[in-house]
């Protein structure tokens, strides 16, 4: 009788540990518990780089939406040389 009621107690922590550890449960009252080691909330969040013209030019070439000679010629126009 003892065995059964202590297989039924694992089976009960292993079936309960799984769907909180998969939804974060533990990780946030891991924050709650230490709010010093909580992150930043106040800091905005960090802009997109902004793409110059010669890396959608890049870009364009190597999905193939432009030929080589338009891409050679543009790239000289946008370099200026």
């Amino acid at each position: 009788m003892f065995g059964l009621l202590f297989l039924v107690l694992v089976l009960v922590l292993i079936f309960s540990w799984r769907p909180c550890h998969a939804r974060g449960y533990w990780q946030d009252h891991y924050w709650h518990a230490h709010p010093t080691d909580r992150p930043p909330t106040g800091s905005p969040p960090a802009a997109p780089a902004q793409k110059t013209s010669l890396h959608i030019l890049d870009e364009r070439y190597a999905r193939g939406e432009i030929e080589r000679e338009d891409y050679l010629q543009r790239k000289q126009d946008l370099k200026g040389s």
